[in-house]
This record gives structure tokens, C-alpha cells and sequence, in this order.
């Protein structure tokens, strides 16, 4: 049996490696960019986007839908109110009901803090639909940011994993939207 099962082994590997997919993916592989580590420095991880929730969607083409860890759908304007390229650093800080869940501190450039000054009343008392990296996080209400203060909170429950990888990629994600 076993000099049956070799042969026959032998003879499929061949063959999957003989197609013409195959190799032009390994072909691909050998010049892409993916092998170069530099472009791992270049790539954006764990972007965060703040978007308004749509009640009644109308438009195809800006309003689309997205789905909540519990498998609910809910619609969202495409066009970010508040982008990573506005979030000079997040921290994460234990959350104070929960410790177990982390908080997120997000400090704003210039811009972010006119932007969230904006969002905090046009939609105050409304949920907005936190993204990281396209995909529906939470959805929270947005806090009135005072004259004075330098960062805002976003209160969790955020997982300590998500909250760390957020925070450790929001400088990077910064400096690659806004090269100098």
C-alpha cells in the first residue's frame, strides 16, 4: 500500500505545482512588494474612522451597510467624520467600570480637534459608528471635546488586544497620512 501511496502522493504535487496559477503566483510572490519588510512600514494597521449612522438609507453609492458582532446591519455614511490621519496618538487606559476592558485617548491635530468639535455638535445626543480598518467596531455618542482639553475618550468596552494594537500603530498610521 505504501508504494502505491507515494507515487500517487508524488504525482498530485506535481501536478499542483505544475499549473499555470500556481506558478504565476509564484512568480508574483518572487517581485512583490509583500516580501519587501519596508512596505510593512508603509501599510496603515488598526485605522480607526468615525462615521455617521444612516436611520433611513437613500443613497446607493454613499450610504452602505455594515455588520455588528451580534449580526445586526447598519448603514453608515462611506465618508469618515473623523480619520486616523487626524489622531496624532491614541493610549489605552483601563476602563473604569470594567477593568478587564480598556478606554481609548485620542490626541487630535489641529484639524481632528475642529473636526470633532464639529461632530460632537451636529450629532450630540446620536450614535456614530467607530471603524477599525473598515470594520464595525462599536457604535458610541461622541463627547463635547472642551476648549482646554488636548485628547478625547472614547469609553470602551474596548479588548486590551484591540485597544494595544491601536495605540501601538497610531503614530506609524499618522506619519504614513501625513508624510512630511
Amino acid at each position: 500500500m505504501k508504494k502505491i501511496f507515494l507515487p500517487v502522493l508524488a504525482a498530485c504535487a506535481a501536478l499542483l505545482l505544475s499549473s499555470c496559477d500556481t506558478l504565476k503566483t509564484l512568480e508574483n510572490m518572487q517581485s512583490s512588494d509583500f516580501l519587501n519588510p519596508n512596505v510593512f512600514e508603509t501599510t496603515p494597521d488598526y485605522v480607526l474612522s468615525i462615521h455617521q449612522v444612516v436611520r433611513y438609507p437613500r443613497s446607493e453609492e454613499l450610504e452602505q451597510p455594515v455588520t455588528t458582532f451580534e449580526g445586526k446591519r447598519i448603514y453608515i455614511n462611506v465618508h469618515s467624520l473623523i480619520h486616523s490621519r487626524n489622531i496624532e496618538k491614541i493610549e489605552y487606559m483601563l476602563n473604569k467600570k470594567d477593568p478587564q476592558f480598556c478606554d481609548l485617548k485620542l490626541t487630535l491635530d489641529r484639524r481632528g480637534k475642529m473636526l470633532w468639535g464639529n461632530l460632537a455638535t451636529m450629532f450630540k445626543g446620536q450614535e456614530v459608528a467607530l471603524l477599525v480598518d473598515g470594520m464595525l467596531y462599536r457604535v458610541f455618542k461622541p463627547a463635547q471635546l472642551g476648549e482646554e482639553a488636548e485628547a478625547v475618550i472614547i469609553t470602551g468596552p474596548f479588548d486590551r488586544n484591540t485597544a494595544l494594537n491601536i495605540a501601538k500603530n497610531s503614530e506609524k498610521n499618522y506619519g504614513i497620512f501625513n508624510p512630511k
